[in-house]
């Protein structure tokens, strides 16, 4: 039941604040419904989410209960710590474990997708556990996270649920001018078949469903000490002051919505040839890949501007959004350098995606896909020492270091840090990668493959393997060395190849490693 008068709620708060908007809607009843319905499957996939978040988290934690929060520790605190995260973090946190937002909903309301909302909240999440543990507060972010969802939401009296939702529909109603104007005229259509007095009396429905625990929470809500109702008006008085920001936000967005929407047109119109989907379009592989297709064209010969507006589009939109075609980002990566050589934008606009996504890297060491974007970006703009700085940054131990190191491992061969480029790549790896590449480059019957194309791929399997035998003689792993330096052999006995590998151990010192055994 408190569920479903949420909803209410909520769906005549937005119908209040969309009157204006709504007035010429063709279907208001359909709109009513759908706006219900979405409402309700947000609800629900937050409630699942949240009840596997906290038998997760109960699971993970049942033999530790020194990581467990105590909740009447930690709320007269809680305030003052939220008060020390910045804005967008504070949001977050707030959102989903004050609010019960879905991580769906707050992806939408930042503009990102639903696993970075995710991920941004996890960060939130761990500065909070921070802030709290300067005050003594110990626990873990999942044990922090699960008292949160757990008792953050009922913190705040039942009254004041009632209280605030009256204020928000009555505040549509007879606030401002322009607000009052277009739900008044909307409520006088006749489309919704409902007067105000209908949807008043539907939020007070709800209002009295909570009548019949008013007098206990207020009991409860007198109980509460003077640090506490002191740390309640601040929240509400922050409350407040958000409020007056949002509605002075929408009134100059309002002021602004004739201009923007003709300028919008008219770019759409200018285009169209580049825009191939629009927004209610619903994306698919084939859109991403038309215009990925005209990015290429465009980087070769075409307008450089709209050429890095198509690649744009496919990196931070139409590849994130389309499941499957992640892996092609990479690619994109290298049009964006190549358009560069041409147009300084470009790598201007690569450079600030390696920024973005260093943010990323640097707050989740085991975000693998942040890592070698990163690593890749720089390997695109030919800074490899880049990658190799934030690597000496970091612990030993910690994945972004082989991470890097593997996407660095050339740089560190030349350099001569054979024990960093092994840590990329062990020997295991080296070896598996071999026979991959060996197979991929030995000839298959019935295939039209060229003798230049075998030749270029077996070149090209002994320019790899002659590394990875140079780092293993520089680590001192001559046995490994000497192995892999045989299968190589074995493979390709040329003396272009057998030359190659004498160039490699000699760099690492071991000039005499494929000298034949002497007998004692």
């Amino acid at each position: 039941a408190h569920r479903a008068e949420d909803i209410t709620q909520e769906v005549f708060v937005k119908l209040a604040r969309h009157a204006g908007d709504l007035i010429e809607h063709p279907a208001l009843l359909g709109w009513l419904h759908t706006t219900t319905r979405c409402a309700a499957i947000d609800v629900i996939r937050s409630e699942q989410q949240r009840k596997c978040r906290e038998e997760a988290a109960h699971a993970m934690h049942a033999n530790e209960t020194a990581g467990d929060v105590n909740w009447e520790r930690l709320r007269p605190v809680l305030d003052e710590s939220l008060s020390e995260l910045s804005e967008p973090d504070r949001e977050v946190v707030l959102a989903r474990y004050f609010d019960g937002q879905p991580f769906m909903r707050i992806a939408g309301e930042l503009g990102i997708s639903e696993n970075a909302a995710q991920k941004r909240t996890d960060r939130a999440l761990d500065k909070l556990h921070a802030a709290l543990t300067r005050r003594h507060i110990t626990s873990t972010s999942a044990a922090l996270g699960t008292a949160l969802a757990t008792n953050a939401s009922m913190a705040a009296p039942g009254w004041l649920a009632a209280s605030a939702a009256k204020a928000a529909l009555a505040g549509s109603v007879i606030g401002t001018a322009t607000a009052s104007s277009g739900l008044l005229t909307f409520m006088t259509t006749g489309k919704l078949g409902i007067g105000i007095a209908g949807a008043l009396a539907v939020v007070g429905l709800g209002a009295a469903y909570l009548n019949g625990k008013t007098a206990h929470e207020t009991t409860a809500a007198l109980a509460l000490s003077l640090q506490q109702e002191a740390a309640l008006t601040d929240r509400l008085r922050d409350l407040e002051k958000a409020s007056r920001i949002s509605s002075e936000r929408e009134r100059v967005a309002d002021e602004k919505t004739g201009q923007l929407l003709s300028t919008a047109k008219a770019m759409m119109a200018a285009k169209q040839n580049a825009a191939v989907s629009t927004e209610t379009e619903r994306l698919t592989s084939e859109i991403v890949n038309r215009r990925f297709k005209l990015a290429q064209q465009l980087v070769d010969s075409g307008d450089p501007e709209t050429a890095l507006r198509e690649l744009v589009w496919c990196y931070d939109v139409g590849m994130l959004r389309v499941a499957g075609m992640s892996y092609v980002r990479t690619t994109a990566v290298g049009l964006f350098a190549k358009l560069g050589e041409r147009y300084a934008p470009a790598l201007a606009a690569l450079r600030e995606r390696r920024d973005q996504v260093r943010v990323v890297m640097d707050a989740e060491e085991r975000d693998v896909d942040a890592t070698k974007e990163f690593a890749s970006i720089n390997s695109a703009l030919k800074n490899e020492s880049e990658n190799i700085a934030y690597f000496d940054g970091l612990p030993v131990g910690d994945l972004r270091r082989t991470l890097l190191a593997y996407a660095s491992r050339d740089y560190l061969i030349e350099n001569r840090r054979y024990a960093d480029a092994l840590n990329g790549k062990p020997y295991r790896l080296m070896s598996m990668f071999f026979e991959s590449l060996v197979a991929g480059a030995s000839h298959q019957p019935g295939t039209n493959e060229s003798p230049a194309l075998r030749e270029k791929a077996r070149a090209a399997v002994a320019i790899s393997t002659a590394k990875d035998i140079e780092t293993l003689a520089g680590v001192g792993d001559l046995a490994h060395a000497r192995e892999l330096a045989e299968r190589l052999t074995a493979f390709d006995s040329s003396p272009a190849t057998k030359l190659l590998i004498e160039k490699h151990v000699t760099r690492a010192g071991h000039p005499s490693l494929l000298a034949p055994a002497t007998s004692p």
